[in-house]
């Protein structure tokens, strides 16, 4: 469903990762449409400024110059994007916290 999110949006531009975080954003906080309240703009606009704060830019081209390598690839872009989603999701929906599960 997101495999088109990669590269940017295959230009460069805004980094995959984290529009699949706001697709994820969407999916817990919107019931039938979006303009129903401003929860998800106030999340996405937390979840793009707190990256962009800890990893210097949201535009892939930028991560890619100053966070990508050979070996690992975008691991460390991905990952980030995926605790900043995790902290913003286990705090609105504190029933769905990632971790170990027993």
């Amino acid at each position: 469903m997101s495999a088109g999110f990669g590269g940017g949006m295959g230009i460069e531009k805004t980094c995959g990762a984290l529009a699949s975080g706001v697709m994820v954003l969407s999916l817990l906080s919107v019931v039938d449409r979006a303009h129903e309240s401003g929860r998800i703009k106030e999340l996405t606009r937390e979840l793009f400024e707190t990256y962009s704060r800890d990893m210097g830019s949201f535009d892939c081209d930028s991560l890619k110059e100053n966070h990508r390598t050979e070996k690992e690839k975008c691991f460390r872009v991905i990952l980030k994007a995926a605790e900043v989603l995790d902290a913003i999701v286990s705090r609105e929906v504190p029933g769905l916290a990632s971790g170990p599960r027993s």
